[in-house]
């Protein structure tokens, strides 16, 4: 019994190319316009606001915590200007940087699996524990831990493992690290559900 697997148009050297290749080559003029136009537009307003984000994220959680204590908006606009640059040019390399793998989504999936655990794990233990019994510093070490972790599980075992699971060991690998802390430390593990 065969199976029908669908192949890549001849020509077509990625399978990230085969929905340009269909619109250039398949619809008719006018469609083709819209299509790109949309997708081009669409992009830009992500990038930006990501830019936005970023550059907002440096500002204020850092430059403005740590180094200007002063409430200078004008040094705080120059910096968050300076902030996008850098931003932009960091992200220029990584999307060059993708350009020698394999398929774009299993690299967007892969980079997003490396942190999903951790920030999984801390979600969950913050709904598991409130007020004081929260792990502060348990947390941050398992966090760190599980994305060490999980980058090692993709240079060394990234053939036999698929990024669907970096997400899952970075989950246990935070709550094992946590509850460990959480038992030298000495603190309980009273549930949230308890307390209410």
């Amino acid at each position: 019994m065969k199976i029908a697997v669908p192949e890549i148009r001849p020509g077509v050297k990625k399978a990230d190319y085969m929905f340009p290749v269909f619109i250039l080559s398949e619809l008719p003029s006018g469609i083709k316009g819209f299509l790109v136009v949309g997708i081009i537009s669409a992009a830009m307003s992500s990038v930006s606001s990501a830019l936005s984000a970023l550059a907002s994220v440096s500002t204020m959680d850092f430059y403005q915590r740590w180094f200007n204590h002063k409430q200078d908006d004008a040094s705080q606009l120059k910096f968050s200007r300076v902030s996008t640059l850098a931003w932009a040019v960091l992200l220029i390399g990584v999307a060059w940087w993708t350009k020698s793998q394999p398929t774009v989504l299993n690299v967007a999936f892969s980079l997003s699996g490396l942190t999903a655990g951790g920030l999984l794990g801390g979600l969950v233990l913050s709904l598991l524990f409130r007020g004081k019994q929260r792990p502060a510093w348990p947390l941050m070490i398992g966090m760190i831990l599980s994305l060490i972790v999980v980058f090692c599980v993709k240079t060394y075992a990234g053939d036999f493992i698929a990024w669907p699971w970096f997400t899952l060991i970075g989950l246990v690998t935070t709550m094992l690290v946590c509850m460990g802390g959480m038992l030298v430390s000495g603190q309980r593990f009273r549930s949230a559900v308890n307390q209410s």
